[in-house]
């Protein structure tokens, strides 16, 4: 009997070895030549800095050590890699045989009317039978169809893409702080313009107020000029509510409770020049982690419909055993007298399983399709984050050198303005109108500075940098 098992059971092997293992699947998408509005074809891109080698302020740069140390996202992220680690463990093992050690004692009181309690009665003269056993057990299903080779892939892809979704968690903490700490610097810097333009207008008023008593004006000259200045001190708590706001933010994201934020004093707008190290959109295959964390997932998603399947395959199992058995205590080690030894082997073939083996397989299917989905729409999702980017730095640009063109031509203005105030050849209302220009263009200046960074931030973590 156990040499027609072991006969069958080579069959099924050698079949086995027969059916196509091919278990992962090359993702594709028609990704264009070149970003949109950007032609240069280079290899070069920016993704492929350091974080540190990116960013130059050394300020900036401890914040996001300290950062990436402290977030909570980050670190239950790293434990998710543990986890996945482990499950990957226990995967590689899947194949090799199971084996227990058991020792019991039982005692029975048999029935009169059956068969062992007949028999029992004709050979002991107690009412009660004893089995005491003690066995070493093996057990290995030797015939899986690649099911375990599956379930190894199937892990292997869970771990890459746990460890793609940290990197993805630490390109967005780069982001996100390093954005709210331009934003810092913005508010600081228009602050002090802010600051700036109310003692100018201090000044102003004060004027006002001597040309009012000299008969030179009248007192609704006045309450323009206080009107201007009491416009200019609302926007001080603003921004100061801002301000802490954002530092709020940063400590938050550090995962440490709201405080003061140390920050340089000068807002730069990166190392990048005109030239933009973007690269090919092909690249950014490479770099993205949201994008290889949907790759990896299509490739768990297809073991998984692997495994599925082969669930529905016979499977063979060997069973072996080895041990001392007895019904009497006193001889239950006696050895080679209550020595056994049991061997086995048995073929299962799932038959009627309640459908369940079938809605599992057609489930991993439309897994699978969806994985394929989810990749193709990270893949335009990145592609439009690189094109937006781009595009805000450009034109962001493009309206700074308008701005500082038009702050230098109302600094003129206002210097005349004043002057032809002084000497009673201007309306105050040109005065005022003068220094609220300049004070809304001081402050856009700075805030165009401001989102130009933040969006050389925002290409280099589209691009895929800010995980090294």
């Amino acid at each position: 009997m156990i040499t027609k098992i072991l006969t069958l059971a080579t069959v099924l092997i050698l079949l086995q070895s027969c059916i196509s293992n091919k278990s992962t699947q090359k993702t594709s998408h028609n990704i264009p030549t070149n970003f949109e509005g950007f032609s240069k074809d280079d290899s070069v891109s920016i993704a492929a800095l350091p974080i540190d080698q990116f960013i130059k302020d050394s300020t900036l740069q401890k914040i996001l050590n300290n950062a990436i140390d402290k977030n909570f996202d980050y670190k239950i992220a790293l434990q998710n890699i543990l986890i996945n680690e482990e499950k990957l463990r226990l995967t590689k093992a899947a194949n090799h045989p199971n084996v227990n050690f058991d020792i019991a004692a039982k005692r029975t009181w048999q029935s009169s009317n059956s068969l062992n309690g007949t028999l029992s009665d004709q050979l002991i003269t107690s009412s009660y039978l004893d089995d005491y056993n003690l066995g070493l057990y093996f057990n290995w299903e030797i015939l899986t169809w690649g099911r375990i080779k599956k379930m190894k892939e199937a892990s292997l892809a869970d771990y890459i893409k746990s460890i793609e979704a940290t990197r993805v968690i630490k390109t967005r903490l780069v982001t996100d702080i390093s954005q709210a700490y331009y934003k810092l610097i913005m508010l600081d810097a228009q602050h002090k313009i802010v600051l700036k333009n109310i003692i100018l207008m201090e000044h102003s008023l004060k004027l006002t107020k001597l040309q009012f008593n000299s008969g030179l004006v009248t007192n609704l000259a006045v309450d323009q000029m206080q009107v201007q200045l009491d416009e200019a001190k609302r926007i001080i708590p603003e921004i100061e509510e801002n301000i802490i706001t954002q530092e709020n933010i940063i400590r938050s994201i550090s995962g440490e409770f709201p405080k003061g934020v140390i920050r340089s004093n000068i807002l730069e707008n990166s190392d990048m020049d005109d030239t933009f190290l973007v690269g090919i959109p092909a690249q950014l295959l490479k770099f993205r982690p949201d994008i290889r964390e949907a790759e990896s997932n299509v490739n768990s998603s297809l073991a998984k419909m692997g495994v599925s399947k082969r669930l529905m395959y016979p499977s063979i199992k060997l069973t072996a055993g080895i041990g001392l058995n007895s019904f009497q205590n006193f001889n239950w080690l006696n050895v080679p007298n209550s020595l056994f030894e049991t061997i086995g082997g048995g073929i299962t073939q799932p038959i009627l399983q309640n459908r369940k083996l079938k809605t599992q397989y057609n489930i991993s299917k439309i897994e699978l399709t969806k994985a394929k989905i989810e990749f193709d729409r990270v893949i335009v999702l990145a592609v439009k984050e690189v094109s937006d980017a781009l595009n805000k730095i450009k034109k962001n640009r493009e309206s700074l050198v308008i701005e500082e063109a038009k702050l230098k031509n109302l600094n003129n203005a206002i210097l005349r303005a004043e002057l032809l105030y002084q000497n009673g050849q201007a309306s105050y209302l040109e005065v005022i109108s003068a220094q609220s220009k300049m004070l809304e263009s001081e402050l856009s200046i700075v805030a165009i500075k401001s989102t130009i960074s933040q969006a050389n931030i925002e290409l280099y973590r589209s691009l895929g940098g800010g995980w090294k």
